[in-house]
């Protein structure tokens, strides 16, 4: 979709680098030192053609070689009666039939995927929670090392008891409302805080991380402890996580999670 454009001569702009970038996309030379990662989202992000993309929600959509992959497992619990952070009705009829299936790839030893589990009133109040709750100090944002003074009870809870309310920026000590702010929050590091500069996370900077998502990764674990060919080397516990915010286009890159102090231990991730 093309943007709103003031004038004919920046749309005209905008159309000569949509054509440039046409034809470099075309030119593989220009791509040569990309990752892999790079490469696939390069292509996706440009196709219409989503047929080899896994679809976990609707299985017989897939193509058949798709479906040849993925293998449908049972989890040893229902995520829903297990939990203490409540994930909705357990009796809920649509949720029996798939309480505790889940799937894997045969060509991705280790990786389990779970069906939604929240109901929509839970995934409401874990999205309020992350607003509200989550993203306050001490947890460090993106937005710390630009703006003094983040607010105790965060910028949600500051904007709507004080919507005028603004923020000094550290570069130039300009004021910046609270309301242009929020929508430019992109993460949240909880637990052991996590440095973006050095990829590590300081341990000397450790906080709890909240009790709901600690109740619902520590179950998600639970549930899936027996039913892959990979075993955690001890107990797991969350010690760490981040909330990634996004706005309509944003995505989330491929990347390889290096900084963990054992490459073993489950990663969980809520989406």
């Amino acid at each position: 979709m093309a943007p709103q454009f003031k004038s004919k001569r920046q749309q005209k702009i905008w159309e000569q680098q949509q054509r440039e970038a046409a034809v470099q996309r075309e030119n593989p030379s220009s791509f040569e030192n990309q990752s892999p990662f790079r490469q696939a989202e390069r292509y996706y992000k440009h196709t219409m053609d989503f047929s080899d993309v896994f679809d976990f929600h609707n299985l017989e959509d897939n193509i058949q070689a798709i479906r040849d992959e993925i293998v449908e497992i049972e989890l040893t619990l229902d995520l829903r009666e297990a939990c203490p952070y409540p994930l909705g009705d357990p009796h809920e009829v649509a949720w029996i039939p798939r309480r505790r299936k889940a799937y894997t790839l045969k060509k991705c030893p280790g990786l389990v995927f779970i069906p939604n589990p929240l109901g929509a009133h839970e995934q409401r109040q874990l999205i309020r929670q992350c607003l509200t709750d989550y993203a306050r100090p001490p947890n460090k944002s993106n937005l710390d090392p630009h703006y003094f003074h983040i607010p105790s009870e965060g910028l949600w809870q500051a904007h709507i008891s004080h919507p005028t309310a603004t923020l000094t920026k550290q570069s130039d000590q300009s004021q910046v409302p609270l309301a242009h702010l929020i929508p430019k929050l992109r993460w949240v590091t909880l637990g052991y805080q996590y440095n973006w500069t050095t990829k590590e996370y300081e341990l000397d900077q450790r906080y709890p991380v909240p009790q709901p998502l600690a109740d619902l990764s520590e179950t998600v674990v639970r549930a899936i402890s027996g039913t892959t060919n990979t075993t955690p080397s001890r107990p797991f516990k969350a010690e760490a996580g981040i909330v990634n915010f996004y706005q309509i286009r944003d995505t989330l890159q491929g990347h390889v999670d290096r900084s963990e102090d054992s490459m073993d231990a489950p990663l969980v991730s809520l989406r």
